[in-house]
Order: C-alpha cells, then structure tokens, then sequence
C-alpha cells in the first residue's frame, strides 16, 4: 500500500487524539475542522491524485452506510455507481432511472438534491433519518466524486444572528437585529450533528448519522448513540482514509 503523504498523517494524528480525549458535551466526537485539514492535506484541488483521494472517501463512507436505506427510491445506489464511474474517468456513462429514462451523471447529482430535499419522498413524520441520511451520504459522494471541496462551505452556513422582519406598506422590513453570541469555546468546532444536517457537510457526516443513530418508538426523537460515533469516526481516521489514498494512485 502506498503510504499515505506526511501531512495527512499527522493530522490523522492529531484527529485521532482530538476524538478521544477529552470527550465533548457530544460524548465522543470528530471536529469539522479536523476533517477539513485532512482534506486539504492531500492536496490542491488542481491535483488529480488529490481529488481522487477525497472522492475516494466520500464513496467509502457513502458505501458503508448503504445498507441503511431502505427506502423505495433506487437513488443512492446509482449515485455510489456514477461516484465510482466519476472516480475511475467514466464521466459518459449514462443510468437507467424509473420513470425518468436515461440520465447523465450531472442530472442524477441534480435529482438527488430534489429528493434529498423532499425528504425522499417521504412526510417528516414518516421518513426514516438513518435511511434518509444514509441517502444524503450518497449524494454527497457524488458531489465529492466530482471534484466538490468537501466542507468548504460549511463556516457560511453557520447562523450569526437572528433577524426579525415585518411587513410595512407592502414590503418586508429589518425591525430587529440580534447578534448571536458566539458559542462556547468547547462548541466552537461544531459536532457531526450539526455538520451532518447542513446544506453544506461531507459524505462522512451523513454516513456517521447513519451509522449511530437510533428513533425512539414512542416518542419518534432520534438519538445519537456515542459508542457507535466513535466507532465510525475510528474506521474512517484508521481505514477509510489509507484505503482512499490507496485508490486514488
């Protein structure tokens, strides 16, 4: 196996060590931030091998949180199979959809937002979330698979304030302006549940969700369930990450 470049060591390094102690309000978790400079640690995003490499681990994660869909739409998995198409220079491939014909893989990134964001076709209610996230996790996969910086812009989706607008001769007006106070310093790295449910996360968030959360029956509330975070957050740091490398040569 290819060793991994120096940079990305040490930083598996230092994510390894963040994610086990101490453990945060969140039980045991893996910064954003971490992720980030992992990401960028393998290299410009003018670099093939680089790109490969992120894309590689996107489809690592998207794949092994796959068997948690188990929902009616055949979606995620031909996003894995136009990722993985992407991945190895098969971008002319076109996919057999239900109903909807042939589609490029550029159409079936575009698909994938209208049903991620229609909670897969699904009411709120009834959705399943580890489902739904593990769908999410594949749509992201695609988009990494592609070239998407993962997280990049994730920071601009944070709230910083809170805004009150009302109507006023027929337009909508500023009548309230409030700052939000900036989180304490514990949370200032954001934890995979709030990353994992953003306009703008990783495959490895969704697939992390997938992967440790459970609904309460009677109440219908979903859980995170630390043991299995840490244990998902532990395979990516030791095994994803090497094997993605290894892919990407």
């Amino acid at each position: 196996m290819k060793p991994l470049p120096d940079q990305v060591s040490r930083h598996l390094g230092k994510a390894y060590y963040a994610l086990v102690t101490p453990p945060t309000d969140y039980g045991y978790d893996l910064s954003f931030k971490h992720r980030m400079h992992i990401y960028n640690a393998f290299g410009r995003r003018n670099n093939r091998v680089a790109n490969r490499a992120r894309g590689w681990l996107g489809v690592l994660a998207a794949q092994k949180a796959l068997p948690h869909y188990t929902m009616d739409y055949n979606l995620p998995n031909l996003f894995i199979q136009a990722a993985t198409d992407v991945l190895w220079g098969l971008e002319d491939e076109r996919y057999e959809v239900d109903y909807f014909g042939e589609k490029t893989i550029d159409e079936l990134e575009y698909m994938g937002y209208h049903v991620s964001g229609n909670r897969w076709g699904y009411d709120n209610g009834d959705v399943d979330f580890n489902g739904y996230m593990a769908g999410n996790a594949t749509i992201c996969a695609l988009r990494e698979a592609q070239g998407y910086a993962p997280l990049k812009t994730f920071e601009q989706h944070v709230k910083v304030a809170e805004v009150r607008m009302e109507e006023k001769d027929g337009r909508r007006i500023v009548t309230d302006y409030q700052p939000v106070r900036p989180p304490e310093p514990k949370l200032k790295t954001y934890d995979t549940w709030e990353v994992g449910q953003s306009t703008a996360t990783d495959a490895a968030a969704c697939a992390a969700l997938a992967l440790s959360t459970h609904t309460e029956p009677a109440t219908g509330k979903v859980r995170l369930r630390h043991t299995q975070l840490r244990q998902f957050w532990e395979w990516w740091i030791e095994k994803a990450v090497p094997a993605a490398w290894e892919a990407a040569q």
